[in-house]
């Protein structure tokens, strides 16, 4: 069954010669599980196999299983003094292992219903019966690090994007959106080949429609890098949609619940499948019955997914052995422009290859930290790229000599190896109609004041002003080196910032 799935799905991966078919890796992704309340007493009832042996199921085709853990796993009682505070004993957490889950993420909001040491206990608990958490970890950084799978060539960002208390995030990752945003772009320059997908905690519950902070939020991840975005939270099913030719499932609906409202029991498994840089994308309709998932049978898919397609827009469902697999249909019905309001603009640039009109724009946004840079090749969207910091300068220039015109950026921001926030300077080129990253170094030799493009003998040299120290300013001239600017020569060092300015505006 586990080969039919994995090969027979994609027969355009198959040859005459077995060795030229690549590796297939399977995934899937859950929304919410509970293992307290109404379901504590069906585990107590009925042998946690009864629950277990339904979701293994469902599981038996994937390689890698995501669920979203909506619960501590802990013997301690020490809640949160809220509405709602779950609790699961271990012996009720071994179902995760006897069903296969391989991953659990605990960015959610009430992972920490049991507070700092639940949460402790639920992670020792969890990599005790081999189930890697997610989401979590001693600081931001190591809560919202990706886990790499399927010898990474996927990677898997777990985070919570709603707005909860300090109390209820401890140790989770809980990211700044330009934060988060800013890690998914910088991993997905790292490493280009890897398909990222984020597993994200937010929403309204109950709502079957994703709010215009969801619709914003998947764009602003998906134009970082994002190959797929998978959410949970809302407790029903909400539509897919496509950007960029990326999927978004704005909500999955519940997994392993109690909650009785007719909607509530409907839900989704979201699947992927990769084989070689093709990544497939499944949708399978479980239905809750008796807080336990069953896969809807034949006659019951088909009323599923016809509910689907209503909510869905663009995008088309196709039949296989196991489950639906999901198209894009159409452009996307929500446009860019109506989410992404405009707070200031550059001017645009003309880029690319003189052969095609290939204009850049870049537009500082209102709902969130950053620019987005817009390609638009012939009149028509191309590309676009958000950029998760504020921006001072925005200039076209040819700098490595390829006959191309590149794209330059001035960012504020800090690195890896330089922690202090200061001005940076990116240069991103322009590839049959896509923004492409080619020098991403930021520093020049001294602190960046400012930068521009200027010609020399035919060559494109950047013109700097840099802050030397002792309120004394140097003019620098770089030069592309293979990869990335080097000092050509500093045209005057140790002057007054006034002297430097003059220098800086009368070059050419």
């Amino acid at each position: 069954m586990r080969f039919k799935f994995k090969y027979l799905l994609f027969f355009f991966l198959l040859s005459a010669c077995a060795s030229d078919t690549p590796e297939v890796y399977t995934v899937c992704f859950t929304g919410d599980v509970l293992l307290d309340r109404g379901v504590a007493k069906i585990i107590k009832q009925k042998g946690d196999a009864y629950i277990a042996e339904s979701m293994s199921d469902i599981f038996s085709v994937f390689d890698y299983k995501f669920v979203n853990l909506e619960c501590p796993i802990t013997t301690r009682l020490n809640a949160l003094p809220k509405l709602y505070s779950f609790r699961a004993e271990p012996e009720f957490g071994m179902l995760l292992q006897q069903c296969g889950v391989t991953h659990a993420s605990l960015a959610n909001n009430h992972a920490n219903d049991q507070q700092e040491l639940g949460l402790n206990d639920t992670y020792r608990f969890l990599k005790s019966i081999g189930v890697k958490p997610t989401g979590y970890g001693n600081d931001t950084i190591a809560a919202c690090a990706p886990v790499e799978i399927a010898d990474r060539k996927i990677a898997v960002f777990s985070f919570v994007d709603l707005p909860l208390s300090d109390a209820e995030t401890v140790q989770l990752c809980r990211y700044e959106r330009s934060g988060l945003v800013a890690k998914i772009w910088e991993y997905k320059n790292n490493h280009p080949t890897t398909k990222i997908i984020c597993y994200v905690h937010w929403g309204i519950e109950y709502s079957r429609y994703p709010s215009i902070d969801q619709l914003n939020v998947a764009k602003l991840i998906i134009d970082a890098g994002a190959d797929a975005v998978v959410g949970h939270h809302p407790h029903v099913i909400q539509k897919i949609q496509f950007y960029k030719n990326k999927p978004i499932f704005f909500s999955l609906g519940n997994f392993v619940f109690d909650q009785m409202m007719p909607m509530a029991k409907r839900a989704l498994v979201a699947g992927f499948s990769l084989a070689g840089d093709s990544l497939q994308t499944f949708a399978i309709p479980v239905l809750l019955d008796n807080t336990r998932p069953l896969r809807l049978q034949s006659d019951s898919q088909k009323d599923a997914i016809a509910d689907l397609r209503q909510l869905s827009h663009n995008v088309e469902f196709r039949k296989t052995d196991l489950a639906w697999s999901v198209h894009e249909t159409r452009l996307n019905d929500v446009s860019v422009e109506s989410v992404a309001d405009t707070k200031h603009e550059f001017r645009s640039i003309e880029v690319g290859s003189s052969t095609v009109e290939v204009q850049a724009r870049l537009r500082e946004l209102t709902h969130l930290k950053g620019y987005r840079l817009s390609l638009l090749k012939d009149g028509q969207m191309a590309d676009e790229l958000h950029l998760p910091y504020d921006v001072y300068r925005f200039e076209a220039a040819d700098v490595n000599s390829d006959g191309r015109t590149d794209i330059l950026v001035g960012v504020i921001k800090s690195t890896h190896f330089d922690r202090e926030v200061s001005k940076r300077l990116f240069a991103l080129e322009v590839d049959e109609g896509h923004i492409r990253p080619l020098w991403l170094g930021s520093r020049v030799c001294q602190k960046l004041v400012d930068f521009k493009p200027i010609v020399r003998n035919g060559v494109v040299l950047i013109y700097t002003i840099e802050d030397a120290g002792n309120r004394t300013f140097s003019n620098g001239l770089y030069e592309w080196n293979d990869f990335g600017l080097r000092l050509f020569t500093y045209e005057k060092k140790n002057v007054s910032y006034l002297e430097a300015l003059k220098r800086f505006e009368n070059a050419y």
